[in-house]
C-alpha cells in the first residue's frame, strides 16, 4: 500500500494505492497535476483558459480528449439539472471577485490582472473538475494493476476495488463548518463529494460573497444550505448534484427526487436541520447527530 498527500488544484491532493506498479502513486500524482494544467482557469496557458478566450464551441477547438470528457459531463450535468448545476459561470465569478486562486483572495494579496477579464465562454470548471479527476485517476490506477484506490482531491473523492485493510473505504466527511467528523460511510466503489458554502467566502464592496453562484441572479446564491455531501457511481455525478442540493434542497422537492432516482444518496444540512435521503443510511456507519433535528426525505 502507497499513501501520497499533496496539493492540487488549489487544494488537497490524497491518494492510497494498493497493488500495482511501484511508481503507480507517482504516475497518478503526475497525472492530477496534469489535468490541473488543462482545466485551470487560473493558468493562461490552459486548454479552459484557451476555450474561454477562443469565442467558439468546444467542440470547434482541439482540445485533448480529457478536456473534451470534463466539457460533455459538464453539458450533461447542466442537462440533468434543468441548468441548477451551471459552470458556465465564469464572468459571475469575475464579478464577485473570486477571479484568482481562493488562497490569494483569502490572503489579501493583490492577484493583479485576470487570466480571462473578458471571458466569452465564462467556463468553470470548479463545480466538476476535482470529481472528475478523481474518476480519472482512479480509472487509469484499476487499468495499471491496482487493487484497490482512493483518489481524492478537495475531498472529492472516488474508491474502488479493496481498502488496505481488504474491506470497504471508510470515509469520514466533515461537519458543517469543520471541526468534528458528521458521519462516517462504508463504500466499496463509489464516490463522494462535499459542498458547503461556509468556508470559502470573501467580502466585495462591504457585502460578503461565496463561490456557489444561482444561474438564475448570476450571483452567491442566497440561503444555501450550509453543507451537502453526497455518494454516487461518479465523482462528476456527485459534484453535479451536490451544487443542485446546495441551491435547492429545502425549496424544490425535484432536486432530491433527483438523486435518489439516480440510485445516490445524500445528507443536507440547513439552519440546524439535517435532511438525508433514504439511502444515506446503507453507507453511514457512525452518524453523529448530536441534538441537531433529522428529517427523512420521502
Amino acid at each position: 500500500m502507497t499513501e501520497r498527500r499533496f496539493k492540487v488544484m488549489g487544494s488537497a491532493g490524497h491518494l492510497v494505492v494498493v497493488g500495482g506498479p511501484d511508481d503507480l502513486a507517482d504516475h497518478l500524482e503526475a497525472r492530477a497535476r496534469r489535468l490541473e494544467s488543462l482545466w485551470s482557469r487560473f493558468l493562461a496557458d490552459s486548454e479552459i483558459s484557451r476555450y474561454n478566450r477562443s469565442g467558439r464551441p468546444w467542440r470547434t477547438l482541439d482540445l485533448s480528449p480529457e478536456t473534451q470528457r470534463l466539457l460533455d459531463l459538464s453539458e450533461r450535468g447542466s442537462e440533468l439539472t434543468a441548468d441548477r448545476f451551471d459552470p458556465w459561470v465564469g464572468e459571475a465569478m469575475h464579478d464577485i471577485g473570486y477571479s484568482a486562486s481562493f488562497e490569494t483572495i483569502a490572503a489579501g494579496i493583490d492577484p493583479g490582472a485576470p487570466v480571462d477579464p473578458n471571458p466569452t465562454a465564462g467556463f468553470d470548471p470548479g463545480a466538476i473538475g476535482k470529481g472528475l479527476a478523481a474518476d480519472i485517476v482512479v480509472e487509469e490506477a484499476l487499468a495499471a494493476g491496482a487493487t484497490g484506490i482512493l483518489a481524492s482531491f478537495g475531498g472529492d473523492l472516488r474508491v474502488a476495488g479493496e481498502s488496505p485493510d481488504g474491506g470497504p473505504w471508510r470515509i469520514d466527511v466533515e461537519s458543517p463548518g469543520g471541526g468534528s467528523v458528521d458521519a462516517t460511510l462504508s463504500i466499496a466503489h463509489g464516490a463522494v463529494a462535499t459542498s458547503t458554502p461556509l468556508k470559502r467566502r470573501w467580502t466585495v464592496d462591504g457585502s460578503e460573497r461565496h463561490h456557489v453562484i444561482d444561474p438564475t441572479t448570476g450571483t452567491s446564491a442566497v440561503d444555501p444550505m450550509d453543507s451537502v455531501t453526497v455518494v454516487a457511481n461518479a465523482g462528476w455525478q456527485a459534484e453535479v448534484l451536490c451544487t443542485l442540493l446546495v441551491l435547492d434542497a429545502v425549496r424544490d422537492d425535484a432536486a432530491l427526487a433527483l438523486v435518489e432516482s439516480l440510485g445516490a444518496a445524500a445528507s443536507v444540512w440547513h439552519q440546524g436541520v439535517r435532511l438525508t435521503t433514504a439511502r444515506w443510511a446503507d453507507f453511514a456507519l457512525v452518524d453523529a447527530l448530536g441534538a441537531a433535528a433529522t428529517k427523512e426525505a420521502a
